[in-house]
Order: structure tokens, then C-alpha cells, then sequence
């Protein structure tokens, strides 16, 4: 059989999908490198991985314009799911705290990961951003067939984009953490967790 583009192509996503999964193994399982041990003295001793996932409502920051989105937020539990689902699944290498506060670094203005991936801002004027698209969205856009009359509305849609957008996040400071490979831009992969994750 002749080799076509689309063989090519099947060959890069399959050796990608590999290579993905090689480094999430490698990555998951600690290998630390062991350059500068005199031969035969095996491999060192792994200190203790225990990195947790910890949510923090900053109440004290939150203005009272956006105290209703946060609450609604916080009674959810959305951002605990998910992170109750990586402190399960996964080993961590430091703590990962994710803040919901006004107070954030300068210039950020919507949900953002910390360069080392352990410490991730949710502002609550990025919630409330959320809730009032939402809001003008079950407005504005007929429900589609597939999704439940019973859950399109302001709150629920708000909950379900939330969960989407700190799993993109959570996407984000996993692979920062854990040092994954990137093979392609950071901001698929952080989407692919997302999916994936939700």
C-alpha cells in the first residue's frame, strides 16, 4: 500500500499520543535524575511527594457586587470536585493553592495559573464576567435539544463554565508541577485537561 499524507499524519498523532503518555508515566512516577551517582549505586531515594490541592475563598477581598457569583460558586463545590479528583488521582510535588480573591497580582483580570503551577487566582469579578454572559445567553440563545431544560439557566450554565475554565487552569499548573512535555501549545494541552477532566 502506497504511503499517503494521511498515514503521515495517523503516525505523528499516534507518536505524540505516546509521547504524551510516556511523559505523564515518568512524570507521575517520580523518575528523578540519577547523573553523578557512582555506577551500581542505584537510584536515589525519592523525597516524599504529598503536594495537595487546597481551594481558599478570600471573603474579606470580595466586593459586594460580585458576594452573590462567589457564593454561588462556593455552595457548588465545583472547584473542590476537581480538586478533590487530583488529590486522589494524582501525586503532586508541591501544594497547589487556588485562590478566589480580588487581590491578584497586576494586570489580571481573569482566572490565571503562577508561572511554577502552584498557585492559581480566580478573581470574583471574573465570575461575575461569567454569570452576566450567561445570564444575557439564556436570554438570547434557544436552549439546544440535548442539554436539560432544567439546568439552562443563569446558575447552572455559570457552574458548568466555571468548572470548564479552572480545569483549563488546573491543566495549566499540572503540567508546570509535573514538568510534562509540550508538544504542541500549552494552551490545547490546558484545554485538553479541561475536556478531558469535565
Amino acid at each position: 500500500m502506497p504511503y499517503t499524507a494521511s498515514q503521515s499524519h495517523r503516525a505523528r498523532s499516534t507518536l505524540a499520543g505516546v509521547l504524551v503518555l510516556v511523559g505523564l508515566t515518568v512524570s507521575g512516577c517520580g523518575a528523578e535524575d540519577d547523573a553523578g551517582q557512582a555506577p551500581g549505586a542505584g537510584p536515589r531515594p525519592q523525597a516524599a511527594r504529598s503536594g495537595k490541592v487546597t481551594i481558599v475563598y478570600e471573603e474579606r477581598t470580595v466586593p459586594p457586587e460580585d458576594r452573590q457569583v462567589v457564593t454561588l460558586i462556593r455552595d457548588s463545590r465545583v472547584l473542590e470536585r476537581t480538586a478533590d479528583w487530583v488529590n486522589r488521582t494524582l501525586t503532586l510535588p508541591y501544594d497547589m493553592v487556588v485562590k478566589v480573591t480580588a487581590e491578584v497580582p497586576p494586570g489580571v483580570t481573569d482566572a490565571v495559573t503562577q508561572p511554577d503551577g502552584r498557585t492559581i487566582y480566580i478573581p470574583p469579578s471574573f465570575l461575575a464576567q461569567i454569570e452576566d454572559s450567561f445570564a444575557d445567553v439564556v436570554k438570547t440563545v434557544k436552549r439546544p435539544a440535548p442539554f436539560p431544560a432544567s439546568q439552562y439557566n443563569t446558575d447552572d450554565l455559570t457552574v458548568l463554565a466555571t468548572e470548564f475554565i479552572f480545569g483549563h487552569e488546573m491543566g495549566h499548573a499540572l503540567q508546570r508541577q509535573l514538568l510534562l512535555a509540550n508538544l504542541g501549545l500549552e494552551e490545547d494541552a490546558a484545554d485538553g485537561f479541561a475536556s478531558f477532566y469535565t
